[in-house]
């Protein structure tokens, strides 16, 4: 896995991806406090008990870190993405609906986050454990970081004792 370093300070704020998902009944927005609950719940049932579990550190925080997408005039989520979850300055966990795919839900969701991480004075977020990273070269044109131990082995760390 390769983790990918983005530079929030060179990121321009454009926010058109918001304007054409609401054209499409689609909505980025922060939960509330009482949301919370219902969302940590669809997305364990959606995802996995671990992306709930991480989320819940993100969207919990005050103000909440992380962006859900929702169907304007059901109210049913359909994707969310927070930061701060598994370590300060960390965007992920992501997960959208596999019916809203493709649809620049993912895309708007990304960009929500590191663009809430510039705002709040981040220099740089670290995407971990990318598999492909063509999603994310396309969405903000950065360079992968190559994984320095790639099978996770400490054959060649430096000893401190």
């Amino acid at each position: 896995m390769t983790d990918m370093l983005v530079k929030l300070y060179r990121l321009r704020y454009d926010y058109g991806f918001i304007e054409k998902l609401e054209a499409e009944d689609i909505r980025i927005s922060k939960p509330d406090h009482n949301q919370v609950k219902p969302l940590l719940q669809w997305i364990s049932g959606n995802f996995c008990q671990e992306a709930a579990e991480q989320a819940s550190l993100a969207f919990l925080s005050s103000p909440a870190c992380g962006f859900v997408a929702s169907q304007i005039t059901t109210d049913d989520p359909l994707g969310y993405a927070c930061y701060d979850a598994t370590g300060l300055g960390f965007f992920g966990p992501i997960g959208i609906l596999p019916g809203y795919r493709d649809r620049g839900i993912s895309r708007a969701l990304v960009l929500s986050c590191l663009f809430d991480m510039k705002m709040r004075g981040y220099g740089y977020a670290i995407i971990g454990n990318v598999g492909p990273t063509r999603f994310y070269e396309d969405i903000i044109k950065e360079v992968a970081v190559p994984d320095n131990n790639p099978h996770n082995t400490l054959g060649d760390a430096l000893s401190l004792n």
